[in-house]
C-alpha cells in the first residue's frame, strides 16, 4: 500500500512539559473507498509520533515514530478536544460506512483506547472538519457528502468533555447551487457563539445560541461565477486564529488567505473577506488541525 499523510494535529503531552505529540491520519492512495466524492482516497491508519522538545539544542527530535493506533479504514476529519479536567484529550474518528465513533484519550501515561459509541448514521464520507462551541459545548461537524449539487449538511451535536461521548443531534442543511462534488468546511468564532460554513462559493453564518439554530442562518458573503471560476475565489478549510480573526484557504489551493475579520460580529459586520492575504507558497487547499489548547477544566 502507498501511504501519505493527511491531517496532523499536535498535542501537548500531559504530564511532561517537554513533550508533544503528533497526531496523524494517514491514506492509502491506491484506491477511493467513497463514490460521493471523486478522488477521496481511504483513510487506513491514524498514527502517532512523539517530540522532544529540549532535543537537538531546542530544536526538538521525534523519538518515537508512527505508532499505529488504528488500522482500518475511517472518514476524513479528526476531533481533538481537551477533556473536562482541562488536562488530558480525546482523540475521535468515526469509522468508514458505519456509525461507530472511536475515541482515544491521551493522559500523562500515553494513550488509551479505543472505546465505541454507536451513534449517528451509517455514511461513507463524513466530517471533514470538525469543531467545539467553548460557549454552548456543542461540536459541529462539516459532512463530505451532500446531494449533489445542491445540498450540503452539517450535524450539531452536544458533547460530554468528561465522557467523550455524542448525544442531542441537530442536522443542518445548506442549499446552495454550485457543480462541484465537495462541500465545504466549518469554523466556530472565538466566542463560541458564531458557526462558520464554507461552500466555497457562499459563506453562511449560523447562531448556535439560537432556539433555531438553522433558522438563524445568514449568507455574510457571496461570490459570483467570475470571482469564483476565474480569479480562484472560495469558501473553504477554515482555522480560528489566536488574533481572533478567522482564516481560510481556498479550493483552488492558490496563494491567498481568506479572512472574517470579526467572527464574533452577528451578520455582515463579521466583514468576510475572501482571497484577502497574499501568501508566498501555495498552501494546497489545507490547514493544520488546530485544537482549542487554551481549554480549561469544567466546574
Amino acid at each position: 500500500m502507498k501511504y501519505y499523510v493527511d491531517a496532523i494535529t499536535f498535542l501537548p503531552h500531559p504530564g511532561d512539559t517537554s513533550k508533544t505529540y503528533i497526531i496523524q491520519q494517514a491514506i492509502d492512495s491506491t484506491y477511493t473507498i467513497c463514490p460521493i466524492i471523486p478522488l477521496a482516497s481511504a483513510l487506513l491508519q491514524l498514527r502517532y509520533s512523539i517530540i522532544d522538545n529540549n532535543a537537538n539544542n531546542g530544536q526538538g527530535a521525534i523519538i518515537s515514530k508512527h505508532n499505529v493506533l488504528l488500522n482500518a479504514a475511517f472518514n476524513m476529519g479528526i476531533l481533538t478536544i481537551k477533556h473536562g479536567n482541562g488536562r488530558d484529550w480525546w482523540i475521535i474518528v468515526k469509522r468508514f460506512n458505519t456509525n461507530l465513533f472511536q475515541r482515544f484519550l491521551l493522559t500523562p501515561n500515553g494513550i488509551t483506547g479505543p472505546t465505541a459509541q454507536y451513534y449517528d448514521t451509517a455514511r461513507c464520507s463524513d466530517y471533514w472538519s470538525w469543531r467545539y462551541s467553548t460557549l454552548t459545548q456543542k461540536v459541529v461537524g462539516f459532512r463530505g457528502d451532500g446531494v449533489y449539487p445542491t445540498t450540503r449538511y452539517m450535524d450539531v451535536f452536544d458533547f460530554d468533555r468528561c465522557t467523550g461521548l455524542f448525544s442531542n443531534q441537530q442536522l443542518i442543511t445548506i442549499n446552495n447551487y454550485l457543480p462541484l462534488p465537495y462541500s465545504g468546511a466549518c469554523e466556530i468564532s472565538p466566542n463560541g457563539r458564531f458557526l462558520y460554513a464554507g461552500v466555497l462559493d457562499e459563506l453562511h453564518q449560523f447562531d448556535l445560541t439560537a432556539p433555531n439554530i438553522q433558522a438563524s442562518a445568514v449568507v455574510v458573503d457571496t461570490l459570483d461565477s467570475i470571482n469564483f471560476w476565474s480569479l480562484h475565489k472560495s469558501w473553504f478549510l477554515m482555522q480560528a486564529a489566536p488574533d481572533g480573526k478567522i482564516y481560510g484557504v481556498s479550493f483552488f489551493g492558490d496563494t491567498f488567505l481568506n479572512v472574517i475579520h470579526y467572527p464574533d460580529s452577528a451578520g455582515l459586520a463579521c466583514m468576510a473577506v475572501a482571497k484577502s492575504i497574499s501568501l508566498p507558497n501555495n498552501p494546497n487547499f489545507a490547514l493544520p488541525h488546530t485544537p482549542l489548547y487554551e481549554l480549561g477544566p469544567l466546574p
